[in-house]
C-alpha cells in the first residue's frame, strides 16, 4: 500500500561525494524536496526537483542552515541558522525574490506551523526543565508562549494540517504522544494527552490528515497506527509494522497521504551491500 523512496544525498545534483545529512521534507504535492546540505562543515538548505531532478540552494543567510520545514502554502519556507554563534528562524518566500526574514532568536529546534498558519510550534532549550515546547504568534510582536513544560524533554515532531494534533516525544525517556492543540484566539494551549507507548526510537510523525501516525520501535521497526477522532479525543488503532528501516539511522518523511516514505540511507551502513572490482589489473592495461 505505500513505495518507499530510498535516498543518499551526497547523489543529489552536484553534491557527489561530499557530506550532507537531515531527514528530507517532501513537499505535498510530492515533486519536490528540501535537505540539509553539508560540505566542510558549512550547512545550506537545497532543493531538489524530484521529477526534472533540479538542484538549487536555497538559504542565503550567512553560517549553518538546518532544519527546512515547508510552509502550508507550498511556496515559503522556515529554517533554523545560526548567525554570529547564535541561534535563529528564518522565514523565507521561494519565488518572491527576497531575503530570508528573521522571526527569532534563542535555544530551539525543530518547528511547524500550525493549521491556521498564525502560530509557529517549536522546541526549546530550558535551563530548569530541559526541551520543552512553545507556541510562537506570527503575527503582531508576539513572545512565545509555553504550551508544554516538565521535568520530561518534550519535543514537537509533526503536526496536522488541520492543526487539531501534535506529536510530542520525550527523547530521552523513549515515549511519545499525540496532543489536541487549540489554538483559538492569540494563547494557544494543548488539551488531552493519547500515548502511543514508551519503545520509540525516534520522534513520531503524523500523516498530514491526522489519521494516522507513524512510529519507529527500538528494532528499527517502521510502524503505523490509525486514529480516530471522536471529538475532541481520539481511539488509538494497534501498531502494524510496515517495514524496518536502514541500519544506522531512523530519518524518513511520510507524504500527505502516508502511501511513500522518503527514507535517508546513510552511506557504508551496516547491512549494506559491499562491491568488490576482481581482475582489475587486466581491466587497467585495456
Amino acid at each position: 500500500r505505500f513505495t518507499v523512496h530510498f535516498y543518499d544525498v551526497r547523489v543529489l545534483g552536484p553534491h557527489r561525494d561530499q557530506d550532507a545529512g537531515g531527514a528530507a521534507q517532501p513537499l505535498p504535492d510530492g515533486r519536490r524536496l528540501l535537505y540539509l546540505h553539508v560540505d566542510k562543515g558549512q550547512g545550506s538548505i537545497y532543493l531538489h526537483d524530484l521529477e526534472s531532478g533540479a538542484t538549487q540552494r536555497i538559504s542565503t543567510t550567512p553560517g549553518y542552515s538546518e532544519q527546512p520545514l515547508w510552509a502550508r502554502d507550498g511556496r515559503t519556507l522556515f529554517y533554523e541558522g545560526n548567525p554570529e554563534g547564535g541561534r535563529a528562524l528564518y522565514r523565507m518566500t521561494l519565488d518572491s525574490g527576497a531575503q530570508a526574514t528573521l522571526l527569532a532568536k534563542g535555544n530551539f529546534a525543530g518547528g511547524f506551523e500550525s493549521g491556521d498558519e498564525r502560530f509557529m510550534i517549536y522546541t526549546v532549550s530550558n535551563p530548569a526543565t530541559g526541551l520543552d515546547v512553545v507556541a510562537l504568534p506570527l503575527f503582531g510582536s508576539g513572545t512565545p508562549v509555553a504550551l508544554a513544560a516538565s521535568s520530561m524533554n518534550e519535543y514537537v515532531s509533526s503536526i496536522s494540517d488541520d492543526g487539531r494534533w501534535v506529536t510530542i516525544s520525550d527523547l530521552q525517556g523513549g515515549s511519545s504522544v499525540v496532543r489536541r492543540l487549540i489554538t483559538d484566539g492569540n494563547t494557544p494551549t494543548l488539551g488531552g494527552t493519547f500515548s502511543l507507548g514508551s519503545d520509540i526510537a525516534s520522534p513520531a510523525i503524523l500523516r498530514s490528515d491526522g489519521r494516522e501516525v507513524f512510529i519507529v520501535t527500538a528494532d528499527g521497526s517502521l510502524k503505523s497506527v490509525t486514529l480516530t477522532p471522536a471529538g475532541d479525543g481520539l481511539t488509538l488503532g494497534p501498531p502494524k509494522t510496515l517495514f524496518k528501516l536502514p541500519a544506522g539511522d531512523g530519518s524518513f518523511s511520510p507524504s500527505a497521504h502516508g502511501n511513500e516514505f522518503v527514507v535517508q540511507e546513510l552511506p557504508f551502513a551496516k547491512g549494506q551491500t559491499l562491491r568488490v572490482l576482481t581482475n582489475w589489473e587486466k581491466r587497467l592495461s585495456k
